[in-house]
């Protein structure tokens, strides 16, 4: 099997399992694996693919998780039922007994 195919496979699974996991490390893992395909397409060797991955790693996890963790925080989940009704000005039309 082909190097480059490897590191592809590797980061496609490290997307994905990104998925179920929180905090944005995996994927910061699959953008290195993805840089991994650079060296290995060019024919170069493992030492330098593993070298490429851990940079490309180490780059995505401190300049892309940051912004990925900014964004995600952004984004409120919507509220809906009762909790939605929560500060809402309402006016009664009927009597309403407490028994």
């Amino acid at each position: 099997m082909n190097a480059a195919l490897i590191w592809l496979i590797a980061s496609i699974l490290l997307f994905a399992a990104e998925i179920i996991t929180p905090g944005f490390v995996l994927a910061c893992f699959g953008a290195g694996a993805l840089v991994a395909c650079i060296p290995a397409l060019l024919g170069l060797g493992i030492v330098w693919q593993v070298v490429v991955f851990a940079l490309g790693s180490l780059l995505a996890l401190f300049l892309l998780r940051p912004l990925l963790q900014r964004l995600s925080k952004n984004k409120k989940a919507p509220t809906t039922g009762m909790d939605a009704l929560i500060g809402k000005k309402a006016r009664v039309v009927r009597v309403v007994s407490a028994r």
